[in-house]
């Protein structure tokens, strides 16, 4: 897909998370028609995210936007 110079795409791309107890992300979904580059990029910045801690592990749906530049 070819973008026009000074244009921006925006994609919105549904994350299902799996939080431990702990605060950490245990597991992650991705949609499978996303490229292998994305897949690894968003799978790389969500293995960093921390969240509060927890008496039960937890699963939410999180959505993200994509913003070409």
């Amino acid at each position: 897909v070819s973008i026009a110079p000074g244009a921006q795409r925006v994609s919105n791309v549904g994350l299902s998370l799996s939080i431990s107890e702990t605060g950490s992300v245990s597991d992650l979904a991705l949609p499978a028609e996303l490229a292998t580059a994305t897949r690894n990029c968003i799978s790389a910045a969500v293995s960093k995210w921390s969240f509060p801690v927890a008496e039960a592990a937890s699963e939410l749906e999180y959505a993200i936007s994509l913003r070409s530049n």
